[in-house]
């Protein structure tokens, strides 16, 4: 899981490094996030699994891991999205957004080499799955990052 994880956020972040500055707040079409307002959502949506409480599962820890994946990397389908991880529409400097990329990459790395992945978070449930295991959370996190990463280099190709 830590390699998976490193190699989605490399990945990116060598993406972004080529990103000229002015380029970042730059919207192709109305409808359609800018890199800044990508990465803001990438951010947003990066974080810990909600895992207090957490209990034993008698299910496979990673038995959503697959829907999960298709779900994320149906890239035809446009998914709805929670309020709390709508971008701010504030344009942010690149530094401040790699530097919390990489912050953010570093604690879930951190946390998935010293979590029992395998334990159900009872924190809240994602929806349309339920509760999901430390790991399976970490895996749509990995997915996610995945899904928005074409979404950024599809915006570069329109701008």
């Amino acid at each position: 899981m830590r390699l998976e994880l490193h190699k989605i956020y490399h990945d990116l972040l060598q993406i972004l490094e080529d990103i000229p500055d002015k380029s970042w707040g730059i919207r192709p079409v109305e409808e359609v996030w800018s890199i800044s307002e990508i990465v803001e959502h990438i951010l947003l949506f990066s974080h810990l699994p909600p895992d207090e409480p957490r209990a034993e599962t008698d299910r496979w820890f990673d038995h959503h891991v697959q829907d999960l994946k298709f779900f994320f990397e149906d890239r035809n389908k446009k998914l709805a999205c929670r309020d709390c991880y709508l971008p701010s529409g504030q344009v942010f400097q690149k530094a401040v957004l790699m530097n919390g990329l990489e912050e953010k990459m570093e604690e879930i790395i951190r946390y998935s080499e010293n979590s029992d992945l395998t334990q159900l978070c009872l924190g809240e449930e994602f929806t349309g799955w339920g509760y999901l295991t430390r790991y399976e959370w970490l895996c749509s996190t990995s997915f996610h990052v995945n899904r928005h990463t074409f979404q950024i280099l599809d915006v570069l190709s329109e701008i």
